[in-house]
């Protein structure tokens, strides 16, 4: 706690302050020129300063406190949201590596590959999994018929944080006669 005593001024335009235990003779002759120049506001607004210097006050640190709290609340919804986002993007480029694959076994075979263990021997690099691992992958021939077309789907990974990510848990791309459809839409948009 700090000790500040106050002795009557040396002379009319000094004061002499004691502030825990140092002595301080401050001259007012230039301030007190002033036509509002007040000795004893002049005073306090000096000791309020002194007192400042010695850091926050709790009250101050709570408020930094809940407003860093109301800024993570209304932000940590939209970043979760983004990163989902950004990571189904690992399944659209493993699905488009389906696709790409698939037309090539057609250029060689009569009908689309039933499975991702033919489409290996094509593209050696297809896996059952998406790249980072966040969707498992798989294909099938559209109502029995591999001359029809072909279905790929990249389903989230149950334990990994893609599982949650709503309505695109499952991304599927359909191909039947030369069209594409990408279902859900709104996982497909850029």
């Amino acid at each position: 706690m700090e000790t500040i005593s106050r002795l009557p001024p040396v002379h009319a335009l000094h004061r002499f302050d004691v502030v825990d235990g140092e002595h301080f003779l401050t001259d007012l002759s230039e301030a007190a020129k002033h036509p509002s120049f007040d000795p004893q506001i002049s005073q306090s607004a000096c000791l309020g300063r002194a007192r400042r210097v010695a850091g926050f006050t709790l009250v101050e640190l709570m408020v930094v406190v809940g407003i860093a709290a109301i800024l993570a609340t209304v932000s940590l919804p939209g970043f979760t949201a983004q990163i989902s986002k950004v990571r189904r993007w690992d399944a659209v480029t493993a699905i488009l590596r389906i696709q790409q694959s698939q037309e090539r076994w057609r250029t060689n075979n009569t009908s689309y590959a039933d499975n991702l263990t033919l489409l290996a021997s094509v593209e050696s690099s297809l896996k059952s999994s998406s790249d980072n691992g966040y969707y498992t992958l798989s294909t099938a021939p559209i109502a029995g018929s591999s001359d029809a077309g072909y279905t790929v789907n990249a389903t989230a990974v149950a334990d990994k944080s893609q599982s949650r990510d709503g309505p695109c848990k499952t991304l599927t791309v359909t191909v039947s006669g030369g069209s594409t459809t990408y279902t859900p839409e709104s996982c497909w948009s850029k």
